[in-house]
């Protein structure tokens, strides 16, 4: 791969925040929400995708336990 010195730049960034918020993702998540409502940028919220009738249907069906096969 070549190396592109914004892609560099841009893994140095992450780096540096990761560390900040010691690798903590849901820290890092909420510092990022709270940085986003303190922007005052306009931001787009899109409803939720609808799932096909078959998924919908598949995930309502309650798991079944995996049966344990006997140890000889």
């Amino acid at each position: 791969m070549l190396d592109d010195p914004i892609v560099h730049e841009i893994r140095q960034i992450r780096e540096k925040i990761a560390a900040q918020y010691d690798y903590d993702v849901k820290a890092i998540g909420h510092a990022m929400q709270d940085e986003q409502r303190r922007s005052r940028r306009k931001t787009v919220s899109l409803p939720p995708k609808r799932l096909p009738a078959a998924l919908v249907a598949k995930r309502k069906q309650p798991r079944r336990p995996k049966a344990v096969s006997e140890r000889a």
